[in-house]
């Protein structure tokens, strides 16, 4: 499956587009290792080069991210509708175009599904490093 899947890719992308989806999603699943957890009850987009928001700009120098947008199914089960309140949500996940070693994201939710615990404090806005790395905004 997963070969049909590159290969569609690669027709529609080239190859260079294709070995970028990787790297982008490789680089979104280290910094948010929730989202392999419940990988069941999320949608998850293909990556989108965008410009970066103005925050990220500020905080960290981003001028480009690719964005993956996740939406959580009405159907959760767990932390997830519980812990999280996530179902429903749309979740917007900004990884760093350059270098692809952090990714922003914002909502409580969002964060919480990210790194698979609720974010500490109120923060607005979270940088996660692939490294586990994390600034939290508040």
């Amino acid at each position: 499956m997963k070969v049909k899947f590159l290969f569609v890719l690669t027709l529609l992308l080239g190859v260079s587009g294709v070995f970028a989806q990787e790297a982008v999603m490789g680089a979104l699943n280290a910094a948010c290792p929730g989202l392999k957890t419940y990988a069941d009850q999320i949608a998850m987009s293909a990556p989108e080069r965008g410009l970066a928001d103005l925050t990220s700009s500020r905080e960290r120098g981003w001028t480009a991210v690719h964005n993956v947008t996740a939406k959580v199914t009405d159907a959760t089960r767990g932390k997830l509708a519980g812990e999280y309140r996530a179902t429903g949500n749309v979740c917007i996940f900004s990884v760093e175009a350059e270098k692809m070693k952090a990714v922003a994201v914002s909502k409580s939710a969002c964060m919480a599904i990210c790194r698979d615990k609720l974010p500490a404090g109120k923060p607005y806005l979270a940088f996660y490093g692939v490294d586990g790395t994390e600034q939290l905004l508040r």
